[in-house]
């Protein structure tokens, strides 16, 4: 069993999308570095938003849809570690978080603990309980 449930994986996507946003200003990374995380972290939250988790505001794409994005924004952290024009401890700090999300991904449980309900043709309909013969 995956030891992460979806509760979990969304507060943490939440806390990474502000640290990628958050950080960069806070330390005075280059410009380079700083746009790049944004829109990193923009995507990051986008997708927490649009995803069908007990974290989503919109929950209209699947959870293993968001596992597919995060490791993408992964890679993307990876490379922009090694391209940026940032220091070694910055290298590496990045690289970090590269290699915790791509951890995260298989160790997450892709449905959700309790379904958000969601209006919308995309709608999961949870089924009628039966009915008891009298």
């Amino acid at each position: 069993m995956k030891p992460i449930s979806s509760l979990i994986h969304g507060l943490l996507d939440y806390v990474i999308a502000i640290a990628l946003y958050a950080v960069p200003r806070l330390l005075d990374w280059p410009s380079a570095a700083t746009t790049t995380l944004t829109v990193l972290a923009v995507v990051l939250l986008v997708c927490s938003l649009l995803t069908r988790y007990e974290m989503s505001a919109f929950g209209r794409i699947p959870m293993t849809a968001h596992l597919a994005v995060d490791v993408a924004l992964a890679v993307a952290l990876g490379i922009s570690a090694a391209l940026l024009p940032v220091s070694p401890g910055v290298q590496a700090l990045l690289a970090g978080t590269a290699v915790f999300m791509l951890i995260l991904v298989p160790l997450t449980r892709p449905v959700p603990e309790v379904p958000k309900a969601v209006e919308g043709p995309e709608a999961e309909k949870p089924e009628e309980p039966a009915e008891r013969a009298a």
